[in-house]
């Protein structure tokens, strides 16, 4: 089966997931990963900086952002081995020979469609895209498209899911491990 997953090359969290999935995966299967920015709604760098600000408070957005520049900088020091110490998605995927492809646009874009049919795409499974898929991109795997988000939908829909369960569960005063609070 050929497997692409559309996915952001996080830095601290992803890596562990894809080297999980990718130590058992079938090895007959054609595992890619198309990598797109972390930015949500075109915002760019600077938007999401501000974003973020807004969002954690000053003290964890500087956190987050010495977290990212250190696991960055250990991604470009540290070569890629299955269940060693990895520091990005690219290195998860290269760790287990798979290829991990950087795209600059937008997922939707007719190269990346056309990437798609050209790698015989079974199976498109989403992990942290910020991008929204539209029907052409849906419509192309032969088997489907699968979307793997952090919460429960459609009450958590959007970026950073688990954060505001949790953040909705603590304002609350109840356990965040209850989902029907």
């Amino acid at each position: 089966m050929n497997i692409v997953f559309i996915t952001i090359n996080d830095p601290v969290f992803l890596p562990a997931f894809f080297d999980k999935f990718l130590a058992n995966a079938n090895p007959e299967d054609t595992i890619r990963a198309l990598l797109v920015k972390p930015y949500y709604r075109n915002l760019g760098a600077g938007g999401m900086a501000l974003r973020v600000l807004r969002t954690f408070g000053l003290r964890e957005s500087l956190h987050m952002a010495l977290e990212i520049a250190i696991h960055t900088l250990l991604d470009r020091v540290i070569p890629p081995k299955p269940g060693g110490p990895l520091h990005s998605v690219r290195a998860a995927f290269a760790a287990h020979g798979r290829e991990a492809v950087p795209v600059s646009g937008n997922v939707n874009d007719e190269s990346i469609l056309q990437r798609l049919t050209e790698w015989e795409t079974d199976l498109i499974i989403s992990v942290g895209c910020p991008q929204l898929f539209k029907k052409p991109l849906i419509r192309l795997p032969k088997k489907g498209c699968l979307n793997l988000h952090g919460a429960p939908l459609p009450r958590y829909r959007g970026v950073l899911p688990s954060f505001w369960m949790l953040k909705r569960k603590i304002t609350m005063n109840c356990s965040p491990w209850l989902l029907s609070c």
